[in-house]
């Protein structure tokens, strides 16, 4: 008899309000401490992306386990996790195996399916039971993140699995599951539960573990450990120190205020409902404005952390529904039924745009043949995908209705809406760093380039007994001049990225992937510019292409803008790029808006081919050609129009 304890069955580094601050870091030493000895993967462990689920595994001081998903680059398990292995506990070989659903592997925001492998449970189950008794295991046990069913369909399949320790679900439960009498162990969840088991071996792998538990509730009665206590206040304690931490880039301003989420449509509102019906592949989304709660308009430039937290302080789940063209009107009905009072159920919506008249009853307000989804109008007796938040499920807010709604994907499958948001805002950093990274090196590039030209043209002039050299030369000295000053105005940038954008400034220039640009496509290697794809080859970093269009062809362009300029021209220019303009300089003169939109669209359809963002939320970035800056660019688009008496109007 023996006590096996410390499994961990997935989801430890999201969702929390701390993981928003720290990406799931405060979880490895408190896990570390504890002293887990292994654990299976999550869905929500790869809410920050696989590489950085891959840095915390090495700080772990125990392995995780994913068995059934596969790199499809490397043919080994995603993250860098163990497929299979024997940990000795008090002399006995204990063989472990983590096998997860594929249901929650598509819902995933930093995996794509292409990316992947996806192996059936059962049969990778029963192909690693045998390979662990082979290896001397004299316990084969299964940790799972899994729904109840598929632990089931598991133990019944696959005998030589002789205990499922399992997640995924939220409950606590234990089941003797059919035929075999498997013993499947749910412990709840958010570690307010655990379960202590106590298990005899028995002598044949063939036969049940005899298993004796006991069921620990943690509570405020359980004293705190001294330590885990140091490393948690630690962790608060740097919560306020990230608060101005940068999180992104909007070239508008974003409108948060009450009056407007809770009584009209908001581009802030139109964002967050964008990356809901993307990210859950739904026909239309929809949550009450209620949930976005700064109470403020953010202005245009550098987003923080500060913004995130005061804007989503809720992790709120999501829930993709099939709902009926009625259930969908019936809904819209709900939203704009309180109308005018400033009620949290007033809708913001994507996908859908529909008109409402505030001055007749409560319950046909909406407009009819006003309400269409996807662009077409609305089929009452049609089956829609709708991604709502959980909360509306739960038929709050009024929204009794859907209570009755199937659900497609449930809240503990999906991302939270919080970790979406946070995870585009994170791409968008990510880019503007990239971008300012690739200056700063093409610059460089250029400066040395320039600068082996004037010296192999001064060593021509030498051998040749020219005295003070030619015109041509003296030009290329003053063209190195000028490279020089570009160079530290490169430095600054990459040192500096997020200058702000001037609130005169226009965004013209911004393009948006699918806007018909003449001569350029998306989505392939054949819309990037003849020039830049040399570059592409040449260059591996994300900085190429999100920079390529920009820099090989304005540069170009500049070239022959500055060909006649006087040095106040030049002097005016570089006050622009030090202001945060993307013009200026010796070669990087001002582009017309059509060609700047042209070069936005080759830099993210290179961007689209080489480095895609997973769940396809890039369709909601967009690229300041001129300002050299990726961002969120929502507005208001008459998505919700309010008709007073039945005309149409604001």
């Amino acid at each position: 008899m023996w006590s096996l304890v410390r499994w961990s069955r997935g989801d430890c580094l999201n969702p929390s309000l701390m993981s928003a601050f720290t990406r799931g870091e405060q979880m490895v030493p408190v896990l570390n401490s504890i002293g887990v000895h292994a654990a299976a993967v999550g869905n929500h462990d790869f809410d920050f992306g696989v590489e950085r689920l891959q840095q915390h595994m090495h700080n772990f001081r125990f392995p995780w386990l994913l068995s059934n998903v596969l790199s499809a680059q490397t043919g080994q398990p995603l993250g860098g996790a163990h497929r299979s292995l024997i940990l000795d506990w008090h002399g006995v070989k204990v063989g472990l195996m983590g096998l997860v659903e594929r249901e929650w592997l598509l819902t995933i925001p930093s995996v794509e399916e292409r990316d992947i492998v996806f192996l059936d449970f059962c049969d990778e189950g029963r192909r690693l039971a045998a390979q662990l008794a082979a290896e001397g295991a004299e316990l084969i046990v299964a940790l799972t993140h899994m729904r109840t069913p598929n632990d089931l369909v598991l133990a019944g399949a696959v005998p030589e699995i002789q205990l499922l320790l399992s997640g995924h679900d939220h409950h606590y439960e234990i089941t003797e599951s059919a035929p075999h009498g498997t013993l499947v162990f749910k412990s709840g969840t958010d570690f307010r539960e655990l379960s202590l088991l106590h298990i005899n071996v028995p002598a044949s792998l063939a036969e049940r573990p005899r298993v004796e538990w006991e069921r620990i509730n943690v509570t405020s009665a359980v004293p705190e450990d001294p330590e885990v206590a140091a490393i948690v206040q630690g962790y608060l304690d740097l919560m306020g120190t990230k608060m101005d931490e940068p999180m992104g880039w909007s070239h508008t301003p974003l409108d948060a205020r009450f009056d407007v989420v809770r009584r009209q449509e908001s581009n802030l509102g139109s964002l967050f409902a964008d990356i809901c019906r993307i990210s859950l592949g739904a026909d239309a989304a929809f949550f009450n404005g209620g949930t976005i709660r700064s109470d403020q308009v953010h202005a245009a430039g550098q987003l923080l952390m500060r913004d995130f937290v005061s804007m989503l302080p809720f992790t709120d789940e999501l829930v993709l529904l099939e709902l009926s063209g009625s259930d969908i009107l019936t809904a819209l009905e709900t939203g704009v039924g309180s109308f005018p009072a400033l009620e949290g159920r007033f809708l913001q919506v994507s996908g859908v745009t529909f008109a409402f008249d505030s001055d007749r009853p409560a319950g046909s307000r909406i407009v009819p043949g006003s309400v269409t989804v996807g662009g077409e109008p609305l089929e009452l007796e049609r089956r829609y995908k709708v991604a709502t938040k959980a909360y509306l499920r739960g038929g709050k807010d009024g929204f009794e209705s859907l209570k009755a709604a199937n659900v497609l994907v449930d809240g503990e499958t999906n991302p939270r809406l919080a970790t979406l948001v946070q995870y585009l805002w994170m791409r968008v950093e990510y880019l503007n760093e990239s971008v300012a990274e690739e200056w700063h090196r093409m610059v460089a590039a250029e400066a040395a380039r320039e600068a082996a030209e004037a010296e192999v043209a001064q060593g021509e002039a030498g051998s040749n007994g020219s005295s003070g050299g030619s015109s041509g030369n003296g030009s290329s000295g003053s063209e190195q001049a000028q490279r020089t000053a570009v160079l530290a105005h490169g430095e600054a940038e990459a040192s500096h990225a997020s200058s702000a954008v001037s609130s005169t400034s226009s965004i013209d220039a911004v393009y948006s992937p699918g806007a018909a640009i003449s001569g350029t496509a998306t989505g392939g290697p054949g819309s990037i510019p003849l020039a830049a794809e040399q570059h592409v080859l040449e260059v591996t970093a994300t900085g190429a292409a999100i920079s390529l269009a920009l820099l090989l062809q304005q540069r170009a362009a500049g070239d022959d803008a500055s060909s006649g300029s006087d040095s106040e021209d030049e002097d005016a220019a570089s006050d622009q790029q030090r202001q945060g303009g993307g013009g200026g300089g010796a070669w990087l003169g001002d582009l017309p808006n059509e060609e700047a939109r042209a070069h936005s669209s080759a830099a993210l359809s290179a961007l689209a081919y080489l480095e895609p963002c997973a769940h396809g939320l890039d369709e909601l970035i967009v690229f300041d050609a001129v300002r050299r800056k990726f961002g969120i660019a929502p507005q208001v688009e008459g998505r919700i129009t309010r008709a007073p008496g039945g005309a149409a109007g604001k």
